[in-house]
């Protein structure tokens, strides 16, 4: 069989040619453009300041943020710039809407001293807790949230937005007052559950009823002590309104515990709200564990980098009307969506990101993983789309779904792998190119292929309506095409197989096709989706004519496991010399530790694979909320093991201080020191570089505050 070394050995030079010619029109896409020139800085220190202060210094600082912004916005409003520097404590605030004047052009920068300790929270501490019956406990609920109305059908659970914590653990809601449900609206009271009949460890409830109590109850997981423990309700719906602002900064700060109701994507109740804002930059934001989509921005000139937006309940993020001029770069949305989930309504309603009318975007370098729904989504009519390095894993449904659409759009240099339903979805769009991809199909536990292409118009739609458009041109190049699972390929026409221009409109070159298995037979299904061909690679070219499907090559690529996310290519493989030229990446072993977390708390246990990590699927949730989510030191394994010259250690801090890694030899000799200092409490990583040791058996042991677990790990030069 004919390698692809001498074909791929001049890719580089290629392929800068080829995504030149196949670009969107992206080239005046500039993301926001701000100024971030402060006149004045305005302090908020929750521990240390005082709101009868002037805030203009560290020692003068105000207290609440509601002071720092009113006093901002004051001074924009008088023509000065301000940066509102906030330090670290959880501010548990809601600012409602602000206007601003003579200020609108003003720069302002909203900025936390780091992350990981500035926290703005939607929750409150609920102390006074009284025992109901055996294992519940119970306390006044003041609130009255009622059911979401939203038009998609789902069951009641997904119409609430109440959440509980404890310790930084999520406890799953329980309907204890039930309601009928008429036209997609739960409206009608239907009775009362007993808590003690419904609840069970990790849960809770709320009756807001005044004929059932107006009362929260918890039933905690086994071994927390409520004298001791920090229990947090979500009670406020969003953070702030931004009226007509042109150029802010939302910087170093994390917003978490929303209870932001859960509605359409695009008609979201967002913690943040841009009502005819422009120029917006967030930069290392994160956005975790609330109730609805954190986020959503239908504003022109929009940047975000760095940002976390995961654990969410609906969508990590979407994008809407009037969205355009956007660069999003090293940004994360994992683990979002279990609001639907658990509502029963997984497929068309959320995703990791959700995109709808969206022109002119840049993506480089984005995670979206776990999500319990879509993982990424453009949905009707988006322009000038440009991804690389885009990774989607362990999406619930499909990987990445591009829909009703006019493009063109550019996918370059990106994995999608594990995806529950289709790795990608092709849905009717106009001009599409799909380049140097590694997709790796494993569908779990329903029947679908890792690559669906499909057209489908849908006359009377009001989607299709909006702005119909006839097929475009697809380009497939130099992708690898591997699948562990049944099928590889999917070729669908709708119940209209005699489309002539969908198939005449498809183009491919040099793509790597293979199946774990080593066969090609029942791989590739194409045609109409009731009548299609269940054949093979040669049955699939034949098909679609040598014109249109040129150099490709049933040929294994040779990842180094992929069962733990490893997708380098090995030393062997054909591609081996190109791989700088694909996402070809080892995903970092706590993605694995993570999504195993979140889907047993989900009551997923069969979509991970177990590959050599330790954990199993009942650890617990995944809380990446804020440090205190951590409450016990651990020491993880490391990864990859075996390892060639570098391998990463993971490891939790209870609480901040002095922290020793040592690396020994079977001996007892100490070979490497990787760390002897104070730290933080929270999760940490290191990097043990290997380069000079010789191949075999090592120890790593981690010593902080008595704790001290000792590890064993291999390198194979």
């Amino acid at each position: 069989m004919k390698r692809l070394g001498a074909l791929f050995a001049v890719l580089s030079a290629a392929t800068a040619v080829w995504a030149q010619a196949q670009l969107p029109n992206v080239a005046d896409v500039t993301g926001a453009v701000v100024s971030e020139a402060a006149d004045v800085t305005i302090h908020v220190d929750q521990k240390y300041g005082d709101d009868a202060n002037d805030g203009l210094s560290e020692t003068a600082a105000l207290k609440t943020l509601k002071a720092g912004m009113d006093k901002a916005v004051s001074e924009l409003r008088n023509g000065k710039g301000v940066l509102l520097l906030i330090h670290p404590g959880v501010y548990r605030e809601s600012l409602g809407s602000l206007t601003f004047g003579s200020g609108r052009t003003k720069p302002f920068v909203i900025q936390g001293t780091d992350a990981e300790h500035v926290v703005i929270s939607g929750s409150d501490v609920f102390s006074d807790w009284k025992p109901y019956k055996e294992g519940i406990w119970q306390t006044a609920w003041p609130h009255n949230f009622g059911n979401n109305y939203h038009d998609w059908s789902a069951e009641l659970i997904a119409h609430r937005c109440e959440m509980v914590f404890i310790n930084g653990q999520p406890l799953r809601q329980v309907i204890l007052e039930t309601y009928a449900e008429s036209g997609n609206q739960f409206i009608s009271y239907a009775g009362f559950r007993k808590p003690e009949e419904v609840l069970t460890p990790g849960t809770f409830g709320v009756a807001e009823r005044f004929e059932n109590g107006d009362k929260i109850f918890i039933c905690p997981p086994p071994g927390v002590d409520l004298s001791t423990a920090r229990v947090e309700v979500a009670v406020r719906h969003t953070f702030m309104s931004l009226i007509a602002k042109d150029g802010v900064v939302f910087r170093n700060l994390t917003f978490q515990y929303f209870a932001n109701r859960f509605l359409f994507p695009w008609t979201a109740e967002p913690v943040i709200n841009f009502v005819g804002t422009i120029n917006v930059l967030l930069e290392n934001c994160r956005f975790y564990w609330n109730n609805g989509t954190p986020a959503g921005f239908s504003l022109p000139s929009l940047t975000v980098k760095k940002c976390d937006f995961s654990y969410n309940g609906g969508s990590g993020f979407s994008t809407g009307n009037g969205c355009q001029n956007m660069i999003l770069e090293d940004t994360r949305t994992n683990f979002n969506g279990w609001r639907p989930f658990f509502g029963g309504d997984t497929d068309w309603f959320a995703g990791g990101v959700k995109h709808h009318q969206t022109r002119k975007q840049i993506v480089r370098r984005h995670q979206s993983v776990g999500n319990l729904t879509n993982g990424f989504w453009y949905d009707v009519h988006c322009k000038n789309i440009y991804v690389e390095e885009l990774t989607v894993l362990f999406s619930y449904e499909r990987g990445l779904t591009c829909e009703i659409s006019y493009g063109p759009f550019l996918i370059v240099k990106s994995l999608l792998a594990f995806n529950r339903s289709h790795d990608l979805l092709y849905y009717t769009l106009g001009e599409f190119t799909f380049e140097r991809n590694i997709v790796y199909g494993k569908t779990l536990d329903i029947d679908r292929a890792a690559v669906d292409w499909k057209w489908y118009p849908r006359p009377g739609d009001s989607h299709w309506e909006l702005e119909s458009f006839s097929p475009g041109h697809i380009t497939v190049k130099q992708n690898v095409f591997s699948a562990a699972e049944d099928k590889l390929w999917l070729w669908d026409f709708n119940n209209n197989p005699s489309d002539p221009q969908y198939k005449e409109g498809y183009s491919a070159a040099d793509n790597l096709y293979w199946h774990d298995s080593g066969s090609d037979a029942k791989r590739f299904f194409y045609g109409d989706w009731d009548g299609n061909t269940n054949g093979n690679f040669r049955g699939w070219l034949s098909w679609i004519g040598p014109a249109r499907e040129s150099n490709g090559q049933w040929l294994d690529p040779q990842f180094e496991n992929p069962q733990n996310l490893d997708f380098r290519f090995k030393e062997s493989s054909p591609l081996k010399a190109v791989e700088c030229d694909y996402h070809a990446v080892a995903v970092d072993a706590e993605v694995l530790e993570r999504t195993r977390r979140f889907f047993a708390w989900a009551g997923l246990g069969y979509a991970v694979p177990q590959g050599t990590l330790g954990g199993g699927s009942n650890c617990g949730a995944a809380v990446e909320a804020s440090p205190s989510a951590v409450t016990e030191f651990r020491l993880y394994g490391n990864y990859p093991n075996p390892f060639n010259v570098s391998t990463l250690i993971a490891y939790d801090l209870a609480k901040d201080g002095w922290v020793r890694i040592e690396i020994f030899d079977l001996l007892g000799r100490r070979v490497a020191l990787l760390a002897d200092e104070r730290q933080t409490q929270g999760r940490h990583t290191v990097r043990f570089d290997g380069g000079s040791l010789p191949s075999g058996a090592y120890l790593y042991r981690l010593s902080a505050d008595g704790f001290c677990p000792t590890r064993k790990m291999l390198l194979i030069r």
